[in-house]
């Protein structure tokens, strides 16, 4: 009888674990949504949103290509978390992908950006620039360079984490945002789209 009972468990089992298994595998799935265009692509947190989903072309406040000031690159594209909106801010937690053109070399890009930010090249009472931290890592297969600083935005300060690359001959810039009590738990989200990222 036990003999029985084992034989007709052992299949049950079986369809049980791989059902569990399907049902694992679509969740995950659906905990991220994929951008991508002709030129790049990467994956964010389904609890964030594109820059083009959030400015919808409907509603005639479609996402167009902006320049970011501090590091002279272009915004392209990006995610954002519609839930970090403040009073006065649509959102404060965030990932812009820029490009910038350059005649260097990526260091040299890279170093140049960020001596024209710090306190040594300018004034103490006009830079407010306070560099946390500097590596060397691996996105989509090359060296990428990475810097985490604080920066004021406005009145608030903001912590920054951007990441360079050179792919194709352009450089990229993965520039990752928010308030600095928000920082930490915000690099899973922050470490999905750097992983993810892919110049076609």
């Amino acid at each position: 009888m036990s003999r029985k009972l084992f034989i007709y468990t052992i299949p049950i089992l079986l369809i049980l674990v791989s059902i569990s298994g399907c049902i694992e595998f679509k969740g995950n799935q659906s905990n991220t949504k994929s951008f991508q265009n002709n030129e790049i692509s990467f994956s964010y947190t389904s609890r964030w949103v594109s820059f083009s989903d959030f400015w919808p072309s409907n509603f005639g406040f479609s996402y167009n290509p902006s320049v970011d000031q501090k590091l002279n690159a272009t915004v392209i594209t990006g995610a954002l978390d519609p839930k970090s909106n403040t009073p006065i801010e649509k959102y404060t937690t965030s990932v812009n992908i820029e490009t910038k053109n350059t005649s260097g070399t990526l260091k040299d890009a890279f170093d140049g950006t960020y001596s024209s930010l710090s306190p040594s090249s300018r004034t103490s009472s006009s830079s407010l620039f306070q560099e946390i931290s500097e590596r060397i890592l691996k996105v989509d297969g090359v060296t990428a360079y990475e810097k985490v600083y604080k920066i004021p935005h406005g009145e608030p300060y903001y912590q920054i984490r951007d990441v360079w690359l050179d792919k194709n001959g352009k450089i990229y810039i993965i520039s990752c945002r928010a308030f600095p009590n928000n920082f930490n738990q915000s690099q899973n989200d922050f470490d999905l789209i750097i992983n993810s990222f892919h110049v076609k």
